[in-house]
């Protein structure tokens, strides 16, 4: 296929306006009306774009670029000529293949209307298809498409002949067409010259391949907006207001709380702003970025969510037609699967979709920086910044892009599962005859856990696999109260180890042998304690705001340092990456280790956990035991509550502007804005006050050595606040 854009015209109505000599160079929404109109032919490649191009033809080639085939209108000799012009261009390569005309002053046609009129053209055969409209005129001089008695098209009648019976035709001719080439071809040479004008007119070829016995068809649509060109100063200051607004709209429709992306990536509800629009817009923006920074290779993969692999597709089709190879996972995969990828492959970024351990009808994006890692800020604030000063999306078919090799389909399950296996003691699992019950919570944790377990020979058993897009009704979160199930089985099938998993596995819960649940923090202390004193390791720790201090104990007894950074997992992979770090990990349940990937993996979590309990000899008792004995015990409470905006903004000036506190009845050593309000307490306990990035929620977290006292300062803090 092949697109013609008429482009030379000077428009002699508007020329009073000064500036542009070629009417396409006119700006509408802060770019040329040709560039507007050659984004929604962005499913093509360049060169199978012609521009006709004549007045001030270098300040076109020289805007535009030089990616498309440019054929020159010598003289202007109207929209026929124009044809004629492009004989060449549209006769090379394949003699079956359809040929679009478009006016490059017609900025409003969406690519969804495109896709419309290929689709009708198809399936009815036709030698030409037409853009119609019954919407009303509008003031705009367009010809009306004449029919037969019989319903058959019969001609198009430019406005200036109209006579009273044919003005109650209701079909506008629009200006887009689609041809057969062969029947364009052979319609070219008959163009007439119209003697009134002293010009040839495009819309004379669909008459010609009529008579000719060809089957035009046309193909109506009612959008006023889209089927308006620009000819007036009043016309173009209307597109001008149209394109503006959605310029506004696409900067704006996917931010909540003025940006896009939280501590875990971007997230947005499914049919709101998860939609495709936003998708390729954020995917654009991580082509200009790549583009700027000549890098050519991006990793993609996505989990079980409702349009994940939907919204993994529009992603890959927008990198590939801005050039970038993109290895697609071509199967729902964990996230820490995705993190492997791009630093096997060295890939400059790499993108999943997912939305982590949110409620079922959210879905979202996270991006990793090359090396595997979560990206930080810095990254983030890129790609923002470059959509808010405006990005337009080009994006080409899946399976074409498949075909030409730009997307490569890969399934690095295997390399991922073999990394996980080098770092495990195998032949010490294997002698211990282990049992564990897994939970992936509907998710996408089990083919790789299972594959690891199954060459250490031990048995794991699953509940809650099955494709479920509202994961059984309950969150994806391996929360102890969404968990009851997998608890009771532990104990009634007598297992080692009950395991659970959120959606896209990054994040972990565990019960021990006879159902107690093991904490996050209690789950980083045991690995970071077991290696360290059972495999002889040294490195330092790196943690959250909001997790446990014991981790400092431990670090300190060894001889060790324990990193505070603010929640996030990208901050805990950057601190590991500076401080050489052994083990990071937060109290929502992800955690990494050093050797594997720079993000939370809880695949890789699982299997150390199973390789603790035969290393060590013991049961997570026993070592939670040897772990209080020397270093104290710390209980933490919790509360959430969701707000208004309005509530947002008191509170917000209550804590971090007024910096307030409530009147605690122990001594407050400092307080740090790092991210949220933290109190250090002298007697060793703190509590966190903060804003949820991924999730509209204030979270109050305190661990204090006992669990009443915990919830006391947590119910003193929320008190305080008036939640």
């Amino acid at each position: 296929m092949k697109a013609v854009v008429l482009a030379a015209g000077s428009g002699t109505r508007i020329a009073h306006l000064g500036g542009e000599k070629q009417k396409v160079m006119r700006q509408a929404g802060g770019r040329p009306l040709l560039e507007h109109v050659l984004d929604n032919l962005g499913f093509l490649p360049q060169k199978d774009i012609g521009v006709i191009v004549g007045v001030a033809k270098e300040s076109v080639i020289g805007r535009i670029g030089g990616g498309y085939s440019y054929i020159e209108q010598k003289e202007p000799h109207g929209t026929g000529d124009a044809i004629k012009s492009a004989a060449d261009f549209i006769a090379a390569g394949d003699a079956d293949e359809d040929i679009i005309v478009i006016y490059g002053d017609m900025p409003l046609i969406s690519r969804t209307t495109i896709s419309g009129l290929l689709g009708q053209h198809a399936e009815t055969n036709a030698a030409c298809t037409l853009l119609t409209s019954d919407a009303p005129n509008a003031g705009l001089r367009y010809g009306k498409v004449t029919f037969d008695d019989d319903g058959t098209f019969k001609k198009i009648i430019e406005q200036r002949n109209f006579v009273d019976e044919q003005l109650k035709s209701a079909e506008l001719n629009v200006g887009l067409y689609v041809f057969k080439k062969s029947a364009l071809l052979a319609a070219i040479p008959k163009i007439p010259l119209n003697m009134e004008l002293r010009e040839f007119l495009l819309t004379d070829v669909p008459e010609i391949i009529q008579k000719s016995g060809g089957i035009v068809k046309t193909y109506l649509i009612s959008n006023s907006n889209e089927i308006f060109g620009v000819n007036t100063p009043e016309q173009l200051d209307f597109v001008d207001r149209i394109l503006t607004r959605a310029n506004e709209k696409r900067a704006n429709i996917a931010k909540k709380g003025g940006r896009w992306f939280g501590t875990g990536g971007w997230r947005a509800i499914i049919g709101d702003t998860f939609v495709a629009d936003n998708i390729r817009l954020l995917s654009q923006a991580v082509a200009d970025d790549m583009k700027a920074k000549e890098q050519q290779e991006i990793v993609l993969g996505y989990d079980r969510r409702f349009l994940s692999d939907k919204a993994a597709e529009w992603a890959a089709e927008v990198f590939a037609a801005n050039g970038i190879t993109v290895f697609f996972i071509n199967k729902f995969v964990p996230t820490p699967l995705v993190m492997f990828s791009v630093k096997e492959r060295g890939t400059y970024y790499g993108m999943a979709i997912t939305a982590s351990h949110n409620p079922f009808d959210y879905n979202g994006i996270k991006i990793f920086i090359k090396g595997g890692r979560d990206a930080d800020v810095e990254v983030t604030d890129v790609f923002e910044d470059i959509i808010a000063k405006g990005t337009f999306p080009k994006y080409t078919a899946f399976d074409k892009a498949v075909a030409d090799g730009i997307i490569k389909l890969i399934n690095p399950s295997n390399d991922y599962c073999d990394s996980i296996l080098a770092n495990l003691d195998i032949d010490r699992i294997k002698s211990q005859n282990m049992r564990v019950l897994l939970d992936p919570m509907y998710g996408v944790g089990k083919p790789t856990l299972n594959t690891i377990l199954s060459v250490c020979r031990v048995e794991m058993d699953t509940i809650h696999d099955s494709h479920d897009a509202y994961f059984g009704g309950k969150y994806p979160a391996p929360a102890p109260e969404r968990l009851t199930e997998l608890k009771e089985k532990v104990i009634a099938g007598r297992y080692d180890l009950g395991i659970a998993l959120d959606g896209d596995a990054d994040r972990i819960a565990v019960f021990d042998e006879v159902g107690r649940y093991i904490s996050a923090n209690e789950i980083l202390s045991l690995l970071y304690y077991y290696m360290l004193q059972y495999k002889g390791l040294r490195g330092d720790v790196v943690r959250n705001l909001a997790t446990t201090h014991i981790l400092d104990r431990i670090a300190e007894d060894f001889g060790q340092k324990c990193h505070e950074v603010p929640v996030g997992f990208k901050w805990i992979s950057g601190k590991m990456d500076e401080a050489d770090a052994l083990i990071g990990g937060e109290s929502s349940g992800g955690l990494t280790i050093k050797g594997h990937i720079k993000g939370k993996d809880s695949v890789f979590a699982s299997a150390m956990l199973v390789e603790m309990l035969a290393g060590s000899g013991q049961r997570i008792a026993g070592l939670l035991n040897e772990i209080e004995f020397k270093y104290g015990k710390m209980e933490t409470a919790e509360f959430d509550v969701k707000f208004s905006a309005q509530k947002k903004a008191e509170l917000m000036a209550l804590l971090f502007e007024e910096k307030k506190l409530p009147e605690y009845d122990i001594e407050v050593e400092k307080v740090n804005y790092l991210d949220g309000c933290k109190v250090y307490f002298k007697n060793g306990g703190w509590l966190i006050a903060r804003f949820s990035g991924t999730e509209p929620l204030l979270r109050v977290f305190c661990e204090m050595s006992t669990l009443a006292e915990a919830k006391k300062y947590v119910d003193v803090t929320r008190k305080f606040l008036g939640l």
